[in-house]
């Protein structure tokens, strides 16, 4: 038997989940809700975490997690359970890492950019519209605009820790892409999105992770059924590409990306090119260590909701 207490936030949900009007909506919503019910069980340890644990802060500030039983997370291709377990493994480590327990207001501005500009940084913040590509996201900021971002979770096997990336994405503003060459100009050659996937690896390096894994274009949260049939759609992205370029090798619908960057050695770099690489690749290097002292002493302040 299902606790009144339970029925009532999951009826909540629904009219969260299924906002339509008119006899249609309540005829789509109480369907929902008879199939939260059905998996009522499947739910429960959400709905009965523990109070002062990341998982329920969660499920009192973002209910729509609980709407994971159905709606993708991360893949297209994890059934219902592994979303759930997903979610609270992602809490369960944020527990021991107080630093990324922070309110959904609140964010890590971890380091600046000076080699990219006097006003870059990066930061960590938890934006409600990548809550299905990952519950943590990793963002290159030109002053108050978020350029580029890359949106992951966390969890911890038996072999450690390790993060898994649901998510990248740029932003489609004015002269975006010429904010996109003031990276490629001073980061000598460097792509943003390749910036940034070598920028986080270092952060996750940081932080204890001992495993990256990053989903393939296939499985992306946006293939999922519960959009619809249009689920073959050319995105923003190939996410093949993305992760092959920077050295993923294919595993069970997701990349395994090496934890370093691979660097080219001097006979696959043309000649004219190895100047820019060496300095690319020392730069990295500052970086590293600059990431580490970052993260000792990162601590989240309260944020504005930026662009």
């Amino acid at each position: 038997m299902i606790p009144l207490r339970d029925l009532g936030r999951l009826r909540r949900l629904a009219h969260q989940q299924v906002p339509a009007r008119g006899p249609a909506g309540h005829v789509r919503r109480s369907i929902y809700l008879w199939n939260a019910v059905r998996q009522h069980r499947l739910l429960r340890p959400m709905l009965e975490a523990p109070a002062g644990t990341v998982l329920h802060a969660l499920v009192r500030d973002r209910p729509d997690v609980l709407g994971f039983f159905r709606a993708p997370y991360i893949s297209a291709g994890w059934d219902a359970q592994r979303r759930v377990d997903a979610v609270r493994a992602h809490a369960a480590v944020l527990d021991t890492m107080p630093p990324l327990a922070f309110d959904l207001d609140h964010g890590i501005e971890l380091m600046d950019l000076p080699e990219i500009g006097p006003d870059w940084h990066v930061v960590i913040d938890k934006p409600w519209w990548f809550h299905r590509e990952g519950l943590l996201v990793f963002n290159i900021f030109r002053a108050n605009v978020r350029l580029f971002s890359l949106a992951f979770s966390l969890s911890r096997g038996d072999d450690g820790l390790e993060a898994v990336i649901g998510g990248i994405q740029g932003r489609n503003l004015p002269a975006v892409l010429d904010a996109y060459k003031v990276v490629t100009k001073t980061a000598h050659g460097y792509r943003i999105r390749d910036f940034i996937i070598d920028l986080f690896r270092l952060y996750a390096s940081a932080i204890g992770v001992v495993r990256v894994r990053a989903v393939d274009d296939a499985n992306r949260h946006h293939r999922s059924a519960y959009f619809g049939a249009d689920t073959g759609r050319v995105l923003p992205m190939n996410y093949d590409e993305v992760w092959g370029d920077r050295g993923g090798r294919r595993e069970d619908g997701f990349f395994l990306l090496p934890q370093h960057s691979v660097r080219r050695t001097g006979a696959e770099i043309p000649a004219r090119k190895r100047a820019m690489y060496r300095e690319r690749y020392a730069m990295m290097d500052r970086m590293e260590e600059r990431v580490k002292a970052a993260w000792r002493s990162a601590q989240a302040v309260p944020r504005a909701e930026a662009e």
